[in-house]
């Protein structure tokens, strides 16, 4: 049995859950459930992937990959909402890290080309090994569907995606029967309508982690200097305690483990479909032998199809 490969897109900068779900990450390889295969923030500075370097070296595996989006401008309500948390909140801006945190093979500039980086990763990894796990935005993803074949590789993204991934896995308020997302989806909805639309294997949307809240004890247990403890420092604003909701952490564990010891479940939940220029969504019935969408609950765990789906996480009822 072929142990998941695992490909992380994160919006490393707004939100410390970004951080945690890095360590869940970690922790899985760590327990043998996984590989991580690479990770790549979405921001257009360079600096969040050289925290994303340090984490991976403050956990132990320095040689995995980075990548930053400096060929993608996000958008400009993203980048409006960025601006004045620079210099507040933006844990990779203010974080500088000690030399020997960061790796020998990032000390010189990382990739800057999400596109290439995901079509180079993807090419190496063996057929349907790979999940997918996007708890930032779907700009690199959408770009990346419309991709043409290179050195790395004879297939379109489209064709590249449908060989070596089993799903795709995106943090957002998704939830059925209808709604708007408060962030992921909301600052680039028409690359979340073409990934939704046209990624060619399963797709699980997750939505909980309002009420798991996750920091607190790691200014307790970790060196200060420690990046994960870093992030939650700076993003909770030294406060004592202080604790985020794990919107990410719960999507890696829903993409990864499933039913996670029964505490989440997939269930059948349509097709999810995104207005490009609102940015509204709702659920649908899925396509006749096309497309099944899953969605996770709380409790109560079913199995999922092995066919191609679409999937949604949900709180329990």
């Amino acid at each position: 049995m072929l142990i998941p490969k695992i490909l992380l897109d994160t919006d490393l900068e707004t939100d410390c859950d970004d951080a945690g779900a890095i360590a869940v990450l970690h922790a899985l390889r760590k327990d043998g459930i996984i590989e991580l295969a690479g990770i790549s923030s979405d921001s257009n500075y360079e600096s969040s992937a050289r925290f994303a370097a340090a984490l991976n070296a403050a956990c132990g595996k320095p040689e995995i990959p980075v990548c930053w989006n400096g060929s993608l401008l996000l958008s400009e309500s993203y980048r409006t909402f960025l601006a004045p948390l620079l210099d507040s909140i933006v844990y990779h801006h203010l974080y500088v890290p000690p030399p020997e945190a960061i790796p020998v093979a990032q000390r010189k500039a990382p990739e800057s080309d999400g596109v290439r980086f995901y079509r180079r990763i993807l090419a190496e990894m063996p057929d349907h090994s790979v999940t997918v796990i996007c708890i930032g935005f779907l700009t690199i993803w959408a770009a990346f569907l419309d991709s043409e074949p290179d050195e790395f590789s004879s297939l379109s993204g489209r064709e590249l995606a449908a060989r070596k991934t089993v799903r795709l896995a995106t943090m957002a308020h998704g939830t059925p029967p209808a709604g708007c997302d408060r962030f992921n989806w909301h600052h680039d909805p028409a690359a979340a309508a073409k990934v939704l639309e046209c990624w060619p294997t399963e797709i699980i949307v997750s939505a909980p982690g309002d009420t798991v809240l996750t920091g607190g004890c790691f200014d307790q247990e970790l060196p200060p200097e420690h990046p994960l403890a870093q992030a939650f420092r700076i993003f909770g604003r030294n406060e004592a305690d202080f604790r985020r909701p794990s919107w990410d952490e719960i999507t890696v564990l829903a993409a990864v483990l499933n039913d996670f010891g029964g505490r989440l479940a997939l269930r059948d939940g349509g097709r999810c479909v995104i207005d490009p220029e609102s940015g509204s969504h709702r659920w649908r019935p899925r396509r006749p032998a096309k497309r099944l969408t899953v969605s996770l609950n709380v409790s109560h765990p079913t199995k999922s199809s092995p066919t191609k789906s679409t999937a949604s996480c949900l709180p329990a009822r």
